[in-house]
């Protein structure tokens, strides 16, 4: 049986803020239903399981402080990661500092459970579309955060539409979501131009990245060979309470690029970004 072109995952729960994404008028059902009517066979689901009430229920405190010390790692290997001479810059020593400062606090005041509750179901959620998607056999994965939100329905379907045709085997997932700006991220050095070009009406353009990066996960799209990898990967390194999805994709994404398995090739970036992240612009959470 064939697979559908396009296997496009919505990341939500029940008491969400955005809980308008999740239906028809919403953006995924309407890009969903553009993407069709460009000819694309687009296989839409929304989850918005407790995966915590139903698999967990309860935290050992001991996970919960190796998951500190991990995020605690993790920053730092990041900083130098990301930084085109691997050394920390005086700002991020000092963010360094103040995180370990916070890190000993920790040791006696664990983070609040409803706060470690919540990014361990977002996880669990991407993780559920993410083999959701393998199973359906598409050749592209787009998982999306039900805080995104697009404003040219059109322009997306079109570029996206594009993307997926043009982008060569070595690109194993793009960055599609104006969450944080470039700058802010100290990720300008690291982008330069491509050959694929952006399909839609909105002046976009696709640059690759000299190392894969993320800017959150709010919206990707993922080829599926990647997926089943970052799947495994993500199995392998448990669950971390209080490590954010994004940072377990970077986790995965720097030891996956000093093995060899990512390149300078394998990650894209859309600039201006198609999809918003609504609650880094609005001050409001899901």
């Amino acid at each position: 049986v064939p697979g559908v072109d396009l296997f496009l995952g919505v990341v939500s729960h029940t008491r969400s803020r955005f809980a308008h994404n999740q239906g028809s008028s919403g953006f995924p059902a309407q890009l969903t239903e553009t993407l069709r009517g460009r000819g694309m066979s687009v296989e839409l689901k929304i989850e918005v399981r407790d995966f915590f009430s139903e698999t967990l229920e309860t935290l050992d405190p001991s996970v919960v402080q190796e998951s500190l010390s991990e995020q605690l790692r993790l920053e730092g290997a990041w900083a130098r990661y990301t930084n085109s001479r691997h050394r920390l810059s005086a700002r991020q020593k000092l963010r360094l500092l103040a995180l370990r400062v916070v890190r000993q606090w920790r040791r006696i005041n664990a983070p609040p459970l409803q706060s470690m509750v919540r990014l361990l179901n977002i996880e669990l959620s991407h993780l559920s579309l993410l083999e959701s998607g393998l199973a359906s056999g598409s050749p592209w994965i787009m998982i999306v955060e039900d805080d995104g939100e697009c404003s040219d329905i059109d322009d997306c379907a079109a570029g996206l539409a594009g993307f997926m045709t043009a982008a060569p085997r070595e690109v194993a997932f793009a960055n599609l979501s104006e969450s944080f700006d470039v700058r802010e991220l100290g990720l300008g050095e690291l982008l330069r131009d491509s050959d694929i070009s952006w399909q839609g009406d909105i002046g976009r353009s696709i640059a690759r990245s000299e190392r894969p990066v993320t800017n959150t996960v709010c919206a990707m799209i993922y080829r599926s060979d990647f997926a089943a990898r970052l799947v495994q990967d993500f199995r392998d390194q448990g669950l971390l309470p209080v490590v954010p999805i994004d940072w377990k994709l970077n986790s995965t994404l720097m030891r996956m690029f000093a093995a060899g398995i990512l390149t300078h090739e394998s990650c894209m970036w859309v600039i201006p970004a198609p999809i918003t992240q609504l609650s880094m612009h609005t001050g409001t959470t899901s």
